[in-house]
């Protein structure tokens, strides 16, 4: 590999990480949180403001987005170096 196909690897992962644990983590760890102390108190979790579930959604997504850029981090960067190739050809 070239070292800037290793530091895009090093990026991807990175990136990732900080995604994991910057937004996916907290938005899922408040939904739950709260979730836990609604249905305590004998609410029922779908009468929660749609905002919430939204929010959970949301860090769904950025999860998997963030375990997708870790552990594909090497397939992302091959497909960059071989696109900027493609392109410095012409």
């Amino acid at each position: 590999m070239y070292p800037a196909s290793e530091a895009l690897v090093v990026a991807c992962v990175i990136l990732g990480l900080w995604v994991l644990v910057v937004r996916a983590v907290p938005a899922i760890a408040y939904y739950a949180t709260v979730a836990i102390y609604w249905s305590r108190n004998g609410q029922t979790v779908s009468s929660l403001d749609p905002s919430l579930h939204f929010g959970f959604v949301l860090g769904l997504v950025q999860l998997v987005m963030a375990l997708f850029l870790v552990f594909k981090a090497r397939d992302i960067s091959a497909f960059i170096v071989l696109k900027h190739q493609d392109n410095s050809k012409e």
